[in-house]
């Protein structure tokens, strides 16, 4: 942990140094308005993610990680107050998941949605999944597959627990993090939700889901449905033929409609 807020400090003082060289360039007029703007832009929303990862560690000061020798894992969540997900919530698992499970871009044969109470298959896939973390406590791929299949059974505090883990071991892992904002989302932490989104569209624009929650979220506000449009779009650029993309041009097409409806109102 020590050396994970280490190189999150000096990662910090590096963008905050880089700002403040930006600002100086910009007075000295060796850079031009487009390009101040973009470098800012970026520095301050990858400086933004990096706060928000120091917060996490300041958070939750126990380790999620227990060997197979320790008793079998409890995992905490990082203070976020999981009550009843709304329906913004739940196609945002459902979507994330689909595509998580099925990256290959094949539709899925069977729907996957969150679930409250677990039957036998699920509670086999989240043995199976803490079984492999115990076996590789320092995967973050297994984490996150364990927390997965604690979202398909509706055990999202679990779920955030194992997300949480997986950013002390891997802080920038763009998977890790977007499902750690769906969670926040889930509690109604928008605000902290969209600062991460948004980092890892700045350091890593080319990964779709982040996009994608993006826009929920986005659709979600009052003032919000051009943002949602926008995003959605940049997600469909990415993956035009993902197991998310039908539903996703719906929400494109019923956002637009609602806009029209609106302004012809």
């Amino acid at each position: 942990m020590n050396d994970t807020r280490t190189l999150l400090l000096s990662r910090k003082r590096d963008l905050f140094a880089a700002l403040r060289s930006l600002e100086q360039d910009r007075e000295d007029g060796s850079v031009d308005d487009t390009a101040y703007r973009t470098a800012r832009r970026r520095y301050e929303s990858e400086a933004a993610e990096i706060l928000e990862q120091l917060d996490i560690l300041s958070q939750e000061q126990t380790d999620f990680v227990t060997t197979s020798r320790q008793v079998p894992l409890r995992w905490r969540s990082s203070r976020v107050a999981m009550t009843g997900a709304g329906a913004l919530v739940v196609v945002a698992m459902t979507l994330i998941l689909v595509a998580a499970l099925h990256p290959g871009g094949a539709s899925p044969a069977a729907t996957v949605s969150p679930q409250r109470g677990a039957g036998p298959a699920d509670s086999s896939q989240v043995r199976q999944a803490d079984n492999a973390v115990r076996a590789h406590p320092r995967s973050v791929n297994a984490l996150i597959r364990l927390g997965n299949a604690y979202v398909q059974i509706g055990r999202t505090r679990e779920a955030d627990g194992a997300y949480v883990a997986a950013l002390r071991l891997q802080p920038l892992s763009s998977e890790a993090t977007i499902l750690h904002a769906m969670m926040l989302g889930s509690a109604g932490q928008y605000t902290r939700a969209t600062r991460l989104l948004h980092g890892t569209e700045a350091r890593d624009p080319t990964f779709a889901k982040a996009w994608l929650l993006d826009g929920l979220f986005a659709g979600h506000k009052p003032n919000g449905r051009a943002r949602a449009i926008a995003d959605w779009r940049r997600f469909l650029k990415l993956q035009p033929a993902g197991p998310a993309a039908a539903e996703v041009r719906g929400f494109i097409t019923a956002a637009e409609k609602t806009g029209k409806n609106a302004t012809a109102g």
